[in-house]
């Protein structure tokens, strides 16, 4: 490998670092966006993480499982609670295929639910 092809591999290892710093900084903010997000602002928050991701590329979203979009009080502002077939919709409304959707207690706390998602 020449001087010049393992600088050019660098600045591509570089480059891809700091964009996935940052996608997984939207995205990782993201879920926590999504349990403060009502029915109405929802779909355009997924349609928003549907534009930064590539056809295949993939999602995991965690959120508060129960009726969908019923409120609740949360430490800083109220937050929702989503089915996952009501997420599932969503999600699929916003051009993603879901891969799989997982629901989980765990004593004393609220009910989770994550679903793996791509983008199609």
């Amino acid at each position: 490998m020449t001087r010049g092809q393992k600088t050019a591999d660098r600045r591509v290892r570089e480059s891809y670092s700091a964009r996935a710093a940052e996608y997984t900084a939207l995205l990782g903010d993201m879920s926590h966006s999504v349990i403060h997000a009502d029915a109405d602002e929802l779909p355009s928050l997924l349609a928003a993480a549907r534009r930064l991701l590539r056809t295949g590329g993939h999602l995991l979203l965690g959120f508060f499982d129960g009726p969908d979009g019923e409120p609740f009080a949360h430490a800083v502002t109220t937050a929702h609670f989503w089915s996952i077939r009501g997420m599932t919709e969503l999600l699929e409304g916003a051009g993603f295929s879901v891969v799989d959707g997982e629901a989980r207690i765990q004593e004393g706390r609220r009910p989770h639910a994550s679903i793996s998602a791509v983008a199609v």
